[in-house]
């Protein structure tokens, strides 16, 4: 069906960097340049320069490569994002497999009794067992095939995605949540804490893992604040969202790990504004272990 749209005309990336030069970037490296606009996205690129400029005009003395810092700067944040993201997977898929097996059984998992809703429970099931059946994961493809599809709860949740592991937290019931929760700081009563944070790492790695930028940017995901750090930072912020993944990580020392590798970050790109993440200025003493 023929279309009255409008967009904006297709550019060669020499034309993309001319366009950004009429604008007031300096460029000292033309060549290079233009081999930077081959290997990322123009826009993906220009999400970057947002903070150097006002609308389409550049501030006086931005260059090129300035851009381009903060893009690495971004990707560096991402990589460290996706390593203990991951090691907070691991330990709550291991956290849930234990607790859940010992309250409920090998297979409570699949008993809609343990569960508030029965409907999401059915759904996540269907959902479940569609990626057992796909998975080529050693230990599940011998209880396929050897032991006639029944799979142990440990067994099971290595099909779950970081998301799948977020929802079934979700759903289970309080006293399960309160279990699971006893083993961050202690604490029984962090449950709603515990849900909160784990549906906003999982948003910060699929942030990561798409490659999409933290650097100025508001998330969707509010942070539920731990008592005595309401206020200290905007709940929607980047910095938010790893304070959430930091509560869930699973040691003091990847914790420690955690702090220092933002801590190097931060100094090997001291160009990049800290503020445009939503970092407070004593953001080392909020993520106290």
């Amino acid at each position: 069906m023929p279309t009255t749209a409008t967009t904006k005309p297709f550019l060669t990336y020499q034309l993309q960097l001319d366009l950004l030069k009429t604008r007031g970037l300096i460029v000292h490296d033309e060549p290079q340049a233009l081999l930077t606009l081959k290997d990322i996205n123009y826009y993906r690129l220009s999400a970057y320069s947002l903070t150097l400029r006002k609308h389409d005009i550049f501030y006086t003395g931005v260059t090129f490569d300035d851009i381009v810092n903060l893009y690495n700067f971004d990707d560096r944040l991402r990589r460290i994002v996706l390593r203990f993201s991951f090691a907070v997977e691991h330990s709550i898929s291991a956290y849930l497999a234990y607790k859940h097996a010992n309250n409920h059984g090998p297979l409570g998992y699949l008993n809609n009794q343990y569960f508030r809703d029965e409907k999401h429970h059915a759904a996540f099931i269907n959902r479940l067992f569609q990626k057992l059946e796909r998975s080529a994961e050693p230990a599940i493809v011998h209880h396929r095939n050897d032991l006639g599809g029944v799979y142990p709860f440990w067994v099971a949740i290595e099909a779950m995605s970081f998301d799948m592991i977020s929802l079934f937290f979700k759903n289970m019931k309080t006293s399960d949540k309160k279990d699971i929760s006893g083993n961050y700081y202690g604490d029984r009563g962090l449950y709603y804490h515990v849900e909160n944070w784990l549906h906003c790492c999982v948003n910060i790695l699929n942030i990561a893992a798409h490659g999409a930028r933290f650097y100025n940017r508001i998330l969707p995901a509010k942070v539920r604040y731990k008592i005595g750090d309401g206020g200290k930072f905007s709940s929607d912020s980047p910095f938010a969202n790893f304070y959430a993944m930091f509560m869930l990580l699973p040691t003091a020392e990847q914790k420690t790990a955690f702090v220092n590798f933002l801590s190097h970050l931060f100094n090997e790109y001291p160009k990049a504004n800290i503020d445009k993440l939503g970092f407070p200025n004593d953001w080392e003493n909020i993520l106290v272990i």
